[in-house]
């Protein structure tokens, strides 16, 4: 019995040694993964790794802060049990008065089990800190200071060497922009757009380098895309261009959308679609039955858009319709295309014409514009014009004036006369007849006047080029008849005849007409000064 009991006391101790050497075992292994880390680096051995010793000084502030700055971007903290944090690499930060270097590291939130394949959330704000990476020499070369913001040495010359940016959007309502570490400022305080009150961009033509450096948190200016967005919700976007032009699109169902300049307002319409922009913040809706019998249909909320320059805010509502069967949204007639590709790559002319006019050929119907608002004040003044002129002095107007592409004169010297020819040049950009040669390059007096002198007064280059100013006698006029050469008296051998052989006048008759030639283009120059 004794010896059974002292068996089974032998066993057991056995059996407990063999456990505790398991737990120790265990508890080893643990210690060794969290050195290890589940493959980051301690925090301490990435010091020791790139700061040599506590009493080592780099050559320079740039070898000191590329040492500082080689240290891992993530490394991991001990904790308790075994368990170990990630933390993340802050920035070096020089400390000017010593001389070196600060680097902190912020603990990521989360910590592992030596096993890594546990983990678990906990928040601490705690941070790593370590201070050391000196340097003789000074901070920066001679020429240049010390930017804290960007932590690098600054030359302010060599930025405002940097050439001015062209048009350029940089987002929300900075008023400087940075580019290599320089600071560029708007000349003209830069404009400010903002979409149904949320600021989107400010734009300027041509920023213009201070010589400072940059802020902390400057944006760079956007120069190369043609157009910036921003998305509104509802199927709708908001872009702006590097020229200022606001373009909206959608909620429409086509890749289009409608550019508008600074200030403008008015209806436009491509296809189905319409968009209508007005001033202020309150929508004025279109007239919204068409004269086709369609009808239109409000496709989205409105967007109000506030641009401010110079402490000046202008407002304008813009809202998309779309008819409800399909047909053209200007009501008929010919079809509108002013919309654009929804990348930008429009230039937002509608479809690129000017404008056309027409009706106004006779007092009866005035004259009918379309596209260029200009156009029509000048049509709309000069049927007026022509109508006083009929009326009252008995003058005779034929053709429409609004018309390039027609025939159209006045008789008489009346001012008004002369007014109404002067609107008809600038109606059809010194293309009077609509034939497609600039006036001025006529000789037979068919090009447009400039509101002065008579009717029948030739045209420019028929007063100022003809042969009429021209030399044409003398010895190289002659009717084209050959001139008596004589003889040549050659003394006791006699003498010679040049009448009698044909070839001396075939001769004079070539070099004849190179000199005439030349006397032409020498004429022309004097007759037309700088005109050629």
């Amino acid at each position: 019995m004794d010896f059974r009991r002292i068996l089974a006391n032998a066993i057991a101790r056995r059996i407990a040694f063999v456990l505790v050497a398991a737990v120790l075992a265990w508890c080893g292994m643990g210690k060794a993964q969290a050195q290890a880390m589940c493959g980051l680096t301690r925090w301490q051995d990435a010091i020791n790794a790139t700061y040599p010793s506590s009493n080592y000084t780099f050559p320079s502030r740039a070898a000191a802060q590329a040492a500082c700055n080689s240290v891992p971007s993530t490394m991991a903290e001990p904790a308790v049990s075994g368990w170990h944090y990630p933390i993340a690499k802050q920035a070096c930060t020089l400390n000017a008065a010593s001389k070196n270097f600060t680097l902190k590291a912020a603990r990521t939130g989360t910590n592992y089990h030596p096993t890594c394949n546990q983990s678990h959330q906990t928040w601490s704000p705690y941070t790593n800190s370590a201070t050391g990476w000196y340097f003789n020499g000074d901070i920066c070369p001679a020429g240049e200071t010390w930017n804290a913001d960007t932590q690098t040495c600054f030359n302010s010359q060599r930025c405002l060497d940097k050439s001015a940016l062209g048009n350029g959007l940089i987002s929300g309502t900075a008023t400087s922009a940075c580019i290599d570490g320089c600071a560029f400022a708007a000349p003209d305080g830069g404009t400010t757009l903002s979409f149904n009150g949320s600021n989107f961009v400010t734009m300027s033509k041509g920023w213009q380098p201070t010589g400072a450096a940059c802020a902390a948190g400057t944006p760079t200016p956007n120069t190369e895309d043609p157009q910036v967005c921003k998305d509104l919700g509802n199927g709708q976007t908001a872009c702006v261009k590097q020229d200022g032009q606001e373009c909206y699109k959608g909620p429409i169902g086509d890749p289009m959308q409608f550019c508008w300049k600074p200030g403008e307002v008015g209806d436009k319409n491509d296809g189905k679609n319409r968009q209508k922009r007005n001033a202020g913040e309150t929508p004025i809706a279109p007239n919204l039955s068409l004269p086709s019998g369609d009808n239109l249909q409000q496709k989205g909320p409105p967007i109000v858009t506030q641009v401010t320059n110079n402490n000046t805010t202008t407002t304008t509502t813009t809202t998309n319709f779309q008819t409800q069967h399909g047909t053209d949204a200007n009501g008929g007639g010919k079809p509108s295309n002013d919309g654009e590709p929804d990348d930008g790559s429009g230039e937002g002319e509608g479809d690129g014409e000017e404008g056309t006019a027409t009706g106004g050929g006779d007092c009866k119907s005035p004259p009918i514009v379309t596209g260029d608002q200009i156009l029509g004040m000048v049509a709309n003044q000069a049927w007026q014009t022509r109508c006083a002129v009929e009326a009252g002095n008995g003058v005779k107007v034929t053709g429409d004036v609004g018309n390039c592409a027609e025939p159209f004169s006045v008789e008489g010297t009346h001012a008004n006369a002369q007014q109404l020819r002067a609107m008809r040049a600038q109606i059809c950009k010194g293309d009077a007849n609509g034939d497609g040669q600039p006036d001025w390059t006529k000789p037979d007096g068919t090009e447009a006047g400039d509101g002065g002198g008579d009717d029948d007064e030739p045209g420019f280059l028929s007063r100022v080029v003809n042969t009429d100013m021209l030399d044409t006698g003398g010895f190289l006029g002659g009717g084209g008849q050959c001139p008596q050469l004589g003889e040549l008296e050659f003394g006791p051998f006699g003498s010679f005849s040049l009448d009698s052989q044909p070839y001396f006048c075939d001769l004079i008759a070539l070099m004849r007409g190179v000199v005439i030639l030349v006397g032409v283009f020498l004429a022309l120059r004097i007759l037309t000064g700088d005109v050629l």
